[in-house]
């Protein structure tokens, strides 16, 4: 049991079964009973939210022909690689030259920017985590 629920049992009382224990002073290690109120999750991000504990998430943009793969992706081939995988935003040229653009040095963030890839995929591709057939 977490800390600041064993508090809040032992000082407040129990628990409804599916409620969270948040806490008013937004430290998550805080154990003073006074700090501490029962909530829904809903609850909790709610307050989050209105203390701008959080930043405007607009959730993920897909393009329509994301979309469109996304529809139509089919499980046949689990181990598909490169172009033939379902969500590759990359052709096997591009990967060519992404390559090249590390071996040069060039900022990920640059070559990120340019291919609408995140920065973590890059380092996949440099490791030969992802695209590591080529």
């Amino acid at each position: 049991m977490l800390a600041h629920r064993c508090s809040y049992e032992i000082f407040k009382g129990e628990i409804e079964s599916g409620k969270s224990v948040c806490h008013i002073c937004d430290n998550r290690k805080c154990i003073n009973p006074d700090h501490l109120w029962v909530g829904t999750i809903k609850e909790n991000m709610q307050d989050a939210k209105q203390k701008g504990r959080l930043a405007d998430q607009t959730g993920r943009k897909h393009t329509e022909e994301t979309l469109l793969k996304l529809k139509n992706r089919r499980f046949k081939n689990p181990r598909a690689q490169g172009e033939k995988h379902w969500n590759s935003k990359l052709t096997k040229q591009d990967v060519i030259d992404i390559k090249d653009k590390l071996n040069q040095k060039i900022k990920l963030k640059d070559i990120a920017s340019q291919y609408d890839i995140d920065r973590s995929h890059l380092s996949r591709l440099s490791r030969g985590l992802a695209w590591g057939h080529i």
